[in-house]
């Protein structure tokens, strides 16, 4: 797992804390698409979750949830190329 909770078995599925966000592939948002139109990312906390979007290719749904993990974890670029937390305001 990596800081941003990325479990490396499955690609598009991060972990932070009770917060899951996920690229999957579809059913009933899959029905008369592509099966390579057929991904869609979720996020889940607990019971409740929502679709963010849905008609991607694997890969997309894969960036996606990647970002959004990035986002929400507050990784950012760093200057050297790679990647480093941000601190949030106020945070001690």
């Amino acid at each position: 797992m990596d800081a941003c909770g990325y479990v490396d078995d499955f690609p598009g599925y991060f972990r932070l804390g009770r917060l899951v966000i996920e690229a999957d592939l579809g059913s009933a948002t899959s029905r008369g698409r592509r099966p390579e139109s057929s991904w869609f990312v979720r996020v889940r906390n607990g019971e409740a979750s929502v679709v963010i979007t849905w008609g991607l290719s694997r890969s997309n749904a894969e960036h996606l949830a990647s970002r959004l993990a990035e986002v929400i974890a507050g990784i950012v670029p760093a200057s050297g190329g790679g990647w480093e937390t941000q601190s949030r305001a106020g945070s001690s």
